[in-house]
């Protein structure tokens, strides 16, 4: 009982560190997933710039009177 009593403190600022360490690599990990997303985003539109893909799909979704906010956004990222 006197061990349980003697060590409970040093048992729980263990588990708050260790807590604490896991929340950051999940943070870290959620960020530099986030930036990896958008690197792949990135690409995939430049590649559809230089194919001509993003010209057609613009006028595709003008053609079908589309996501209008969505070619504005296209728009503003090709410039």
């Amino acid at each position: 009982m006197f061990i349980i009593i003697v060590a409970w403190p040093v048992l729980t600022s263990f588990l708050h560190s260790l807590f604490q360490h896991f929340a950051k690599e999940c943070r870290d990990l959620s960020w530099k997933m986030r930036r990896e997303i958008q690197k792949m985003r990135e690409i995939a539109l430049v590649y559809l710039d230089r194919s001509g893909g993003l010209q057609k799909f613009v006028n595709d979704c003008k053609k079908y009177n589309g996501i209008t906010h969505l070619i504005d956004s296209l728009l503003m990222l090709q410039t």
